[in-house]
């Protein structure tokens, strides 16, 4: 069970509506016991009515994508979505609303508001008594039911006091659901009327209407894509997901599948779909996949329900699929947002900790430290990959912005496990080694073989290990916490941060592995260049210098030999997504070589690089005359 699931996000946009700039966080109360949220029951004048809303669940227990956002600190904040006059809605009837809180206990004041698209205009308004609103979902019916004749605005306005994150960040919104106008807020006193939408930026705001009257008019199904993998000629599978407004109840539907652009084929199969709006479920297709490795795609659509075609409405879905002639392991690249002023960014380091010791050379872990620009590791060049709070991760480049500890359920090991199911589509091997002595640059060559053709966008990034020094300090909100009250076993990663634990303070000296430290890129392209394979096992080679970083701190403490450097290559398939990596060793410039001792010969002498005698090793390079007339470089650790 996860019991502590709080993370604070970086600053983001700012709203011209609020003067003030919106934050983010996760509930610190517990979503997956039912006690802890009030349990969704329909008042007796509710009954008989549709739910709609951009958050289509019944309940938030287990839901693991809902989070909190708001100004950060307690006060008036009105937030809301768009509502639609359209075929489905148009003439139906909002009778009644419910209301997600987070912490009833710091409401002081709510109210719900219908507005007009000017955000002024007063359609309706109810006053909710905040004594009797419950964490969770409230039901709250309307003195008087409201016509949806035009597109219109429903809003919650809360007023908050106190100090926990719940009063500083009333509203939940859903974190998987990114929609325009799914999340609104609106300015309030000298900012009336002005509206600022972050529903593609954090997520569906959870609150739904109940409607009355909706224009059920036959069966429309709205299939959701899909992807997978198959071998060639083998059977293929896919779950493919539905939205559905259905008229009546339904208990069979037929579908057609086209494989690879071919001539659809259709089935029947039996389906369970109650009566009503936002009816979700999935069905099972199989298939035969092409006898050719590559790309393809798969198309489904519902043809009939119930038997007949009349009144059925539904687009296609589209499956994208890899065929594979040999399967290759591919490995999972972490890339976490991370940085030392952030105070949970603690779970992100055991979180990548855990993912390293389990899976070996299958994980790769890449640490941008990009929440505060005063920390000593801050990357100057990076990829924006949408992440903006911390700690947060995207695994391959799927675009699922999820925690580096937790993952999207309760480990991030089960996340990594799912990903490395699928196979690699090029087979990557690398070498990378410093361009000269002074260690201001590094090349790396990539070799490269196709397994899937296409063609593939390259990425080059340095990253360091062992990173420690003076500056080199984190922030742990952990160290409040015993280990049990963070819900970690003494033996978890987590633990040496928490309350006792040998870095149970805060800040606190850790040391910083996977430090993105260079990379490829240049206002968020990759100068790492492309390469097209025509044909499975066709191979080609990428090359690129990466730059060593020029901050004296962070230099510093990457040219001391007790820290290691790797490189990491990715390829970037045309779904933007990670599929091959190889992580190597930097190997040292030609010349240089650890320390070992000679019986045939004595030192008389040593320097700097820079020609400075001294009279013991230093850390880094050392150039040692021998009493038998030979010089040699050697790098002391």
């Amino acid at each position: 069970m996860k019991k502590f699931y709080l993370f604070l996000m970086g600053t983001m946009m700012a709203t011209a509506a609020s003067a003030q700039k919106m934050q983010a966080v996760q509930p610190s109360w517990e979503l997956y016991s039912a006690p802890s949220v009030s349990k969704p029951m329909k008042a007796a004048s509710l009954e008989g009515t549709d739910i709609w809303g951009y958050f289509t669940k019944e309940s938030l227990v287990g839901e693991t994508s809902i989070g909190l956002v708001g100004m950060g600190q307690a006060g008036e904040v009105m937030a809301g979505f768009l509502v639609p006059c359209n075929g489905l809605t148009k003439g139906a009837k909002v009778q009644g609303v419910r209301v997600p809180i987070a912490l009833a206990t710091s409401i002081s004041e709510a109210e719900l508001r219908f507005y007009k698209l000017d955000a002024k205009t007063l359609l309706a308004s109810k006053t909710l008594d905040v004594s009797k609103l419950n964490n969770g979902f409230n039901d709250v019916v309307l003195d008087e039911p409201l016509e949806i004749t035009e597109d219109f605005y429903a809003a919650l306005d809360m007023v908050t006091t106190g100090t926990s994150d719940e009063a500083k960040y009333p509203i939940l919104f859903d974190g998987s659901t990114l929609v325009e106008n799914s999340l609104v807020v609106f300015g309030t006193g000298d900012y009336a009327g002005e509206v600022m939408d972050y529903g593609t930026q954090f997520g569906a705001f959870i609150m739904q209407l109940y409607l009355s009257d909706l224009n059920l008019n036959g069966y429309d199904f709205t299939l959701n894509d899909f992807s997978g993998y198959t071998e060639v000629k083998g059977e293929g599978t896919a779950n493919v997901t539905y939205v559905a407004n259905t008229e009546t109840a339904v208990n069979e539907v037929s579908y057609t599948v086209s494989v690879a652009g071919g001539e659809p084929v259709e089935y029947t199969t039996s389906l369970s779909v109650s009566k009503g709006l936002n009816r979700s479920g999935s069905f099972p297709v199989t298939f035969t996949a092409p006898e050719e490795g590559g790309n393809y795609t798969v198309e489904v659509t519902i043809t009939k329900v119930n038997g007949s075609a009349e009144n059925v409405k539904c687009n296609v879905g589209k499956g994208s699929f890899a065929n594979f002639s040999r399967l290759v392991k591919r490995p999972v690249v972490m890339e976490e947002m991370t940085g030392t002023g952030c105070p949970w960014c603690t779970r992100g380091i055991a979180g990548m900790e855990k993912c390293r010791a389990t899976f070996g050379d299958d994980f790769i872990g890449i640490a941008y430290h990009l929440y505060n620009n005063t920390d000593p590791m801050y990357p100057s060049a990076y990829p924006k990959l949408g992440m903006t709070g911390a700690p947060s991760c995207i695994l391959n480049r799927s675009g699922e912005i999820i925690d580096p500890y937790y993952g999207v359920g309760e480990d991030i090991l089960d996340d990594v496990r799912e990903y490395l199911k699928v196979p690699a589509y090029v087979e990557v091997d690398a070498e990378a080694a410093y361009q000269n002595e002074d260690r201001t640059y590094v090349d790396v060559t990539a070799n490269v073989k196709a397994i899937i053709p296409g063609t593939y966008e390259m990425v080059y990034e340095l990253v360091a290990d062992g990173l420690t020094g003076a500056s080199f300090l984190q922030y742990n909100n952990y160290a409040s916490y015993t280990t049990a009250q963070a819900g970690v076993s003494a033996d978890d990663p987590l633990a040496v941060f928490c309350k006792g634990g040998e870095l149970g303070k805060s800040p606190c000296k850790p040391i910083f592995n996977d430090v993105s430290i260079a990379a490829s890129y240049v206002s968020n392209i990759s100068k790492g260049g492309k390469l097209t394979f025509a044909a499975v096992d066709e191979e080609k080679t990428g090359t690129y210098s990466l730059k060593m970083p020029v901050k004296a701190n962070l230099l510093n403490a990457i040219k001391d030999a007790n820290y290691d450097v790797y490189a990491v290559v990715l390829a970037i398939g045309a779904d933007k997504q990670v599929v091959g990596a190889k992580r190597v060793k930097v190997d040292l410039p030609a010349g240089i070589h650890e320390i070992t001792a000679s019986d045939n010969a004595v030192e008389v002498a040593r320097y700097t690089l820079d020609g400075r005698q001294i009279s013991a090793p230093v850390a880094g390079v050392n150039v040692v005359r021998m009493s038998d007339g030979t010089c040699r470089k050697e790098l002391v650790k």
